[in-house]
């Protein structure tokens, strides 16, 4: 099997001519979809910005004001009167007089042992607090400086991360001045020098260490180390050596600019920030401007944490956004999967795979494209996440799209309704997403690799969990996209995107492959449980002996034809289909049927509304499986034939036609898929379009036509391919009646050569056109026969037409003294001054015996009518007796025709036969006809049947054929004359 077997090229064009133009005519209902995604995706942007400005603290320097207390009592552990203490000391206590307008006390220890006991003795003595903001530890570890601050929380106000914070802000502060000192202004270029670079390089050597010590009260003191400064006097001293040396002041400020720079890299990696304080709070106006300071923020690490936060939430609302497109992908499968249109386009030889190609080639551009313009807009809105994934963010986006539409062409087939279906789809996969961002946050210290596995088979799902370890990765932890190939949580989620294409294109085709084959088998699998009840409903109803006689004749066939019905064109054999009401009830649309139809004729389906012609119809072109029976055309099974060509139908509704294409396109789709040449195609549409009057509307959007209009079109369409079999399903219903005629002589011109099935309401269509019709009750075939056949085997009464001489009373008198004579069974239907109609139960007298007596009545002057016709009930009327018949005969004690029958089979004659049956149902009708409106028996009366056949029947029982024939000629004329009083009436 080659590739263009699988996939014809003409197939997959015409299906991509047929996708092009629905976006081409749907673009305006298409940018409405994308705008509504865009602001869906939109509003990740509005919380990323939100996030931002909500996680932004309002900047605050630590000062000594800081606390919520007053807390005045620093304690040092160390000797008071040591140099290096009393000079740290002495600076701390300026800055808190001039930050709080307190006075400070510093309480000395000896050793650290004596601090703990006097930090007990104040919890133990309560009415005693605790007012210290930190301490100073000098003994310890002589080589270092160590920070004390209370982490007891059950005792304080602050958080002891707070005051920790505080303690190691306050100490570097200090430090930091004690330094450079209140008369230097390292920011001020024009007053530096050599030797203060190098005590700004001293900055570097500052390192912290905490060490926690815990009490039996539960009350710690952390500790925080940080390393010894170098000698604050010999560092003035050099100063002072160095200011008179005004030589080395632009190399200075060279190595100056070299010094900041290094320094806040130091103040960066310990989250100290130097700005100046005037720029930032006005807390900082209590500090002269020109004192050099420093200040401790998180400015810069919150924005980065708001967008590490938007690189986890963000990305759920982004796919969230991307998944209001789904109108856009599976609106239109769903529409062909549940519709008949692609039904229609498959019975006209559509492969399948061309078909799923071509969609997911379309869909695919306009995913590209929506989320080409997504990720646009979140780069245009400053997300920095987007911007330092540029290429992983698009190449995650655009190329999870194939599996994601092929999971969706997968999952549309659970929804029914083509509307319905957009709007469900998107609220569970909604719903899938935010069950899996609940689950990944309940396992997110354990993080397990397995759980990515389950996520990349879903993917929306993998779409939103890899954009969101991608997008939290940013500035010095950004990565490549080779990175995420090798990274265990992302791998799989990178492999799957090419894997799920593979697992949904496989698991699309098993559908495609089976879904045919399980309906059959859910419809012989339903039928088993009600097969006694189908049994009970036949025998309740009716059969002739015609349909019985065609039944034995479509079993005989096939053992002619060892085991295939190739006497006939179609061979419908014992076939039944259910259905279940919404109550639960079984209906019998069609109940055991058997019937043959011969190559080259034209058979009919009549029946009332509910009878199961157009099930029978549907199951015939495979597009129902039914419940039980087979039905093969030209000896193949339905099931097992491969040439769709065989057959065209033109259904009972218009829903196989896309509402978007015109007349001209619809003809070059279908073109396409039956593969005709293009002269020949072209010379083909202008015949048909001219034959059904589409010529002016060929370039219109069949939305934009009439009812009518638009069903010429599905006509035409069902003789544009090269079938030999075409089924019509009440074609001509919603047609003018010139536009019947067309389609009339349409069916004619190809009687013959094509086989026709036509299923139809309008009787004088059947009658005209039909060589074998069949009248279906109940899903039922009733009866089997030829028009004529069934009108005189059916027919209950005759009717009269006679023209009178002139509009005298006395020529009035004449007639009715003539019929009360003759005639007296016939009853007066229409009268008027110069013609009426009468009529007369067919029981009561023969066809021939009537002319006879009208051609008698006729010569006589005296009588009062120059001319006269004679027809039996047209088929109208017949279709009416019949399902009267059929519906009496429920009731009947008989059952069924053939109890019937044997009840008067004492009589050889076959006319007493028929008379008998007909007595027993004549009265009902009879009695009925008299009490109907004159418009209702006019309807009834005045529907002729050919004068052909009632002269044939009168040729067969007279034996006076020359005066058969003389009459004939008169009643030709006759009958145009009734014709035309039939219709002034």
């Amino acid at each position: 099997m080659g590739l263009k077997t699988i996939c014809p090229p003409n197939h997959f064009k015409a299906i991509l001519y047929k996708r092009l133009i629905i976006v081409k005519r749907s673009l305006k209902s298409i940018l409405t979809s994308i705008i509504g995604t865009l602001i869906f995706s939109s509003l990740g942007i509005a919380v990323q910005w939100l996030m931002i400005e909500l996680m932004k603290p309002k900047y605050k320097p630590i000062l000594y004001n800081i606390y919520k207390q007053d807390r005045n009592d620093f304690v040092i552990v160390g000797n008071e009167n040591d140099i290096k203490i009393q000079t740290i000391t002495k600076k701390m206590s300026e800055m808190f007089q001039e930050e709080t307008k307190r006075t400070p006390t510093f309480t000395y220890f000896d050793n650290l042992t004596n601090l703990h006991q006097f930090i007990y003795d104040l919890q133990i003595n309560k009415s005693m607090y605790l007012t210290i903001p930190f301490g100073l530890d000098f003994v310890t570890d002589p080589s270092k400086v160590v920070v004390i601050y209370n982490a007891s929380s059950n005792v304080e106000v602050e958080q002891p991360t707070d005051l920790q914070l505080y303690a190691h802000a306050l100490f570097a502060r200090t430090l930091w001045q004690l330094e450079f000192g209140s008369e230097t202004n390292i920011f001020n270029e024009n007053v530096i020098n050599e030797s203060k670079l190098e005590n700004e390089f001293n900055l570097k050597n500052i390192k912290t260490e905490e060490n926690s010590i815990k009490n039996n009260l539960n009350h710690q003191l952390n500790i925080t180390e940080n390393q010894n400064l170098l000698s604050n006097q010999e560092n003035g001293q050099k100063i002072k050596q160095n200011n008179l040396n005004r030589k080395k002041v632009a190399e200075s400020r060279q190595k100056v600019a070299e010094s900041r720079q290094k320094v806040a890299e130091n103040h960066q990696k310990i989250d100290v920030s130097g700005e100046n304080l005037n720029e930032n709070s006005e807390n900082s106006k209590s500090v002269k401007d020109d004192k050099p300071d420093i200040v401790y923020g998180s400015i810069a690490m919150q924005r980065q944490f708001a967008m590490m936060r938007f690189g986890q939430v963000g990305p759920m609302l982004l796919v969230c956004g991307l998944i209001t497109i789904i109108p856009l992908i599976v609106s239109q499968p769903v529409s062909d999967i549940r519709g008949e249109i692609r039904q229609y386009m498959v019975q006209c030889t559509l492969k399948i795979f061309p078909y799923w190609l071509a969609s997911l080639l379309i869909d695919f551009c306009i995913w590209t494209g929506v989320t080409t313009i997504v990720w646009a807009l979140f780069n245009a809105g400053m997300i920095e996440s987007f911007h330092d994934n540029l290429f992983n963010s698009w190449y995650l986006l655009v190329f999870q799209g194939p599996s994601f539409i092929l999971f969706l062409y997968c999952f549309s087939f659970l929804f029914s309704h083509p509307t319905a279906a957009p709007r469900q789809i998107f609220l569970l996969l909604a719903l899938f997403l935010l069950i899996a961002v609940i689950i990944s946050m309940i396992l997110m210290d354990l993080n397990p690799v397995w759980l990515d596995r389950i996520y990349s088979l879903i993917p929306h799902i993998g779409l939103d969990q890899a954009l969101s370890i991608v997008l939290s990765r940013m500035g010095s932890r950004k990565e490549s996209l080779g990175f995420y190939w090798k990274y265990e949580h992302t791998m799989p989620y990178l492999i799957m995107q090419w894997g799920d294409i593979v697992i949904y294109g496989v698991l699309l085709y098993i559908i495609e492959a089976n879904r045919n084959q399980l309906q059959r088998k859910a419809a012989k699998r339903s039928f088993g449980d009600y097969q006694n009840f189908f049994k009970k409903q036949k025998a309740r109803n009716p059969q002739s002996s015609e349909t019985k006689a065609m039944e034995d004749e479509v079993h005989a066939s096939k053992n002619r034809s060892n085991g295939q019905g190739a006497d006939y064109a179609v061979r419908i054999e014992n076939v039944s289909r259910l259905f279940i009401n919404a109550a639960g009830e079984p209906i019998p649309a069609v109940n055991d049927v058997s019937l043959g139809v011969k190559e080259g004729s034209l058979f009919g389906f009549l029946g009332a509304n509910g009878a199961g012609k157009t099930t029978l119809i549907r199951m015939i072109t495979g597009s129902l499986p039914p419940s039980e029976g087979t039905i093969e055309i030209f000896g193949i099974k339905t099931e097992d034939l491969k040439d769709t060509t065989v057959l065209s139908i033109c259904p009972q509704f218009n829903n196989h036609l896309c509402m978007e294409l015109t007349p001209r396109e619809h003809f070059k789709l279908y073109s396409l898929l039956f593969q005709i040449e293009k002269e020949e195609g072209e010379e083909l549409v202008q015949k048909l379009m001219k034959e059904m009057e589409l010529i002016e509307f060929a370039d219109k959007p069949i939305r934009e036509l009439s009812g009518g209009d638009v069903r010429k079109l599905a006509i035409a369409l069902s003789f544009f391919g090269p079938a030999k079999l075409i089924l019509l399903d009440e074609p001509t219903a919603s047609l003018d009646p010139v536009a019947c005629r067309c389609v009339q002589e349409m069916i004619l011109e190809h009687k013959g050569e094509k086989t026709f099935m036509l299923c139809t309401h309008i009787l004088s269509e059947a009658e005209m056109l039909c060589d074998v019709i069949s009248i279906m009750v109940k899903g039922n075939v009733y009866t089997v026969g030829s028009p004529a056949y069934l009108t005189q085997k059916f027919g209950k009464e005759y009717k009269i037409d006679i023209m009178l001489h002139d509009d005298s009373e006395e020529t009035m008198r004449s007639v009715d003294q003539f019929f009360a004579r003759e005639l007296p069974q016939a009853t007066l239907n229409i009268k008027r001054p110069v013609s009426r109609i009468y009529s007369i139960p067919a029981s009561t007298i023969t066809l021939p015996e009537l002319f006879e007596i009208m051609q008698s009545g006729e010569e006589d002057p005296t009588n009062g009518f120059t001319y006269f016709t004679c027809s039996s009930s047209s088929l109208e009327r017949v279709f009416m007796e019949i399902v009267h018949l059929s519906e009496s005969a429920v009731d009947s004690p008989y059952g069924d025709e053939s109890a019937y029958e044997e009840k008067y089979a004492s009589d050889d004659s076959e006319a007493t036969i028929k008379q008998q049956m007909e007595k027993n149902t004549i009265h009902n009708t009879f009695s009925r006809g008299k009490n109907m409106s004159d418009k209702e028996v006019v309807e009834i009366t005045t529907s002729n049947s050919s004068l052909e056949d009632i002269l044939s029947d009168k040729k067969d029982s007279s034996e006076n054929g020359k005066k058969a024939n003389n009459s004939s000629k008169k009643s030709e004329n006759a009958s145009s004359i009734s014709s035309s009083t039939d219709t002034s009436s």
